[in-house]
């Protein structure tokens, strides 16, 4: 005998099942979602144990508790005198990674990824990059970006402000960058800061910068020098380096242009035996003594495929007295063994200031992934000026990429829950109407 109630409570009650489960599941995923916002933060202090010279101050960006992390943007504003001279990334998300850095008078960004896309994120505390810059400059932590490995990303403002110093002066200064390691270095308990060197010399001068080596092992190392290409350019004292267990020591490097003004790339090796352990990556600026321009680029994305646009900030202001100066700018892309990939010249006539976005299609010039300098020499009446940007091409997508994708992916998501949802509901009332005849 079937109950008179039957009809009235069958098809309402899956219903009510199927909607109890499909509130139950969103809100585990948006519990999910919640529990995942980690503690993560980073940290900007001082470096205790960093050598840093006169009117020099090191900072260190510390990273923490970090859960599946993939890639990191850290961004600082800056404000009084002096300038940020350098960025060196450290290997808290391991050696295969890809940096770089942007910014100009008012503002440093960081950032750094984890080149292969299929790997895991990083867990845990450590050391992202230091910073060296003026002692007169004040840097304020404003904000960092983390993505994870799953695509998802959290972004945290800063108050702080942490103020500190700075290296170089007028005309130069040291590299900033990511991490240059390159496929065939060995592990090595050598640590070499910082990871790259740029530098600005007036044509018919010296400049004189350092590169400070840390042997963390336990035994006694012998470090042999490589100019390679750049041995016309730069004077070393002595062409080995040895390090005892624990000691950190400081090696000077003489920029001495023998040639006419322009911008030259190469890298320091630094061998154990035959084996190479450490690759600095160098890009030399040379300019002529009476070029009265102050040209300034800054590369806005600076991480980008080898078929995107590359977008640079062209800022070119005349000293002295305001006229009208026709300026010829040859542009260029060049790797770290000098080789040219991509020239253009265009004529630009200025009084006082001219400022411009500068934006390039990679996708002609076949660009291996690896790292790269978008450069400028800018020249009139025989004088010339020179300036260069650093820029990193990989497969890795950019953060707002991947956002795209963790959409999509999403939405898609979203549509096959409701088209099972549809079927289920439309089974469920089936099933009623099947009983009804029965």
């Amino acid at each position: 005998m079937i109950p008179t109630n039957f009809y009235k409570q069958e098809t309402p009650l899956n219903l009510m099942n199927i909607k109890k489960r499909f509130m139950l599941s969103a809100l585990f995923f948006i519990l999910l979602g919640i529990g995942f916002v980690s503690g993560i933060t980073a940290s900007f202090e001082p470096c205790s144990s960093c050598e840093a010279g006169g009117g020099q101050k090191i900072s260190q960006v510390t990273i923490e508790d970090a859960i599946n992390l993939y890639s990191y943007e850290i961004n600082f504003d800056l404000s009084g005198d002096g300038e940020i001279m350098s960025n060196s990334f450290q290997n808290f998300l391991g050696s295969d990674t890809s940096g770089g850095t942007t910014g100009n008078s008012t503002f440093h960004t960081a950032y750094q990824s984890i080149l292969n896309s299929s790997s895991s994120g990083v867990n845990g505390t450590g050391l992202a990059f230091y910073l060296t810059y003026n002692d007169t400059l004040t840097v304020t932590l404003n904000s960092a970006i983390f993505v994870f490995a799953d695509g998802t990303e959290e972004t945290i403002s800063f108050l702080a402000e942490e103020s500190g110093g700075s290296s170089g002066g007028g005309g130069g200064g040291g590299g900033g960058g990511g991490s240059t390691t390159s496929s065939t270095e060995e592990t090595t308990s050598i640590t070499v800061f910082p990871k790259e060197l740029e530098v600005t010399v007036v044509e018919g001068e010296s400049k004189t910068m350092a590169l400070s080596f840390t042997n963390d092992g336990s035994e006694e190392t012998n470090l042999t020098i490589s100019l390679g290409s750049l041995a016309s350019f730069i004077n070393i004292e002595e062409s080995t380096i040895t390090l005892s267990a624990g000691e950190r020591k400081a090696v000077n490097f003489e920029f001495i242009p023998k040639r006419a003004a322009g911008i030259i790339t190469g890298s320091i090796k630094f061998y154990e035996g035959t084996n190479l352990i450490i690759e600095v990556p160098v890009t030399i600026n040379i300019r002529s003594e009476n070029f009265l321009f102050d040209v300034t680029i800054t590369n806005i994305n600076s991480n980008l495929g080898p078929d995107e646009v590359l977008r640079t900030q062209i800022d070119l202001v005349q000293s002295g007295e305001d006229k009208e100066i026709e300026l010829i700018l040859n542009y260029m892309i060049k790797n770290f063994a000098d080789e040219i990939f991509y020239t253009e010249s265009e004529t630009r006539k200025v009084t006082g200031h001219d400022s411009f976005i500068k934006e390039t299609d990679l996708s002609g010039f076949d660009l291996p992934f690896g790292s790269y300098i978008f450069g400028i020499e800018a020249s009139y009446e025989g004088e010339l000026g020179t300036t260069s940007a650093r820029f990193e091409v990989s497969p890795l997508k950019s953060p707002r990429q991947i956002n795209k994708n963790l959409i999509i992916g999403i939405a898609a998501g979203l549509l096959v829950l409701t088209v099972v949802t549809f079927l289920i509901v439309k089974y469920g009332r089936n099933k009623g109407k099947i009983k009804r005849k029965n």
